[in-house]
């Protein structure tokens, strides 16, 4: 009456391609977020360079009786622009490597998807990494 079949599986070399895409996907993401990062780091010295040219003494000094305390001003507006600038492309950056997860998920069959939640781990589920983007191996 009701024949047994077997469990569905994906081949070991299917597994394997799956898996090598996921990590390349968080390896390639990992490195466009850190080149970003180190960009901002860099415009950001370059500019705190250039303003420590202009004013040799950026900080007043305040003078006490036995001591002087610096006190720090505000920093300049290109600055904060600069930082703004910063976060604002960290976050559109962010928001594109989750659709591109969101993508990558949406485009798996319920196996591979379920070799994915493997893979991920206990800790981790399929949608997490797709807002997280970080998977602990």
């Amino acid at each position: 009456l009701f024949a047994r079949h077997p469990h569905p599986r994906l081949s070991l070399e299917s597994i394997e391609r799956l898996v090598e895409s996921l990590n390349g996907i968080e390896s390639s993401q990992k490195m466009e977020l850190n080149a970003q990062s180190l960009l901002a780091k860099q415009k950001r010295m370059e500019l705190e360079h250039r303003e420590g040219e202009k004013k040799e003494d950026e900080s007043t000094i305040i003078e006490t009786e036995s001591k002087s305390v610096k006190k720090s001003k505000k920093p300049s507006p290109e600055f904060i622009k600069l930082v703004r600038h910063s976060r604002t492309m960290k976050k559109e950056l962010k928001a594109e490597q989750r659709m591109q997860r969101q993508k990558f998920i949406s485009e798996r069959t319920i196996l591979e998807r379920m070799v994915l939640q493997h893979s991920l781990g206990d800790n981790l589920t399929c949608a997490r990494w797709v807002e997280s983007g970080q998977a602990d191996k």
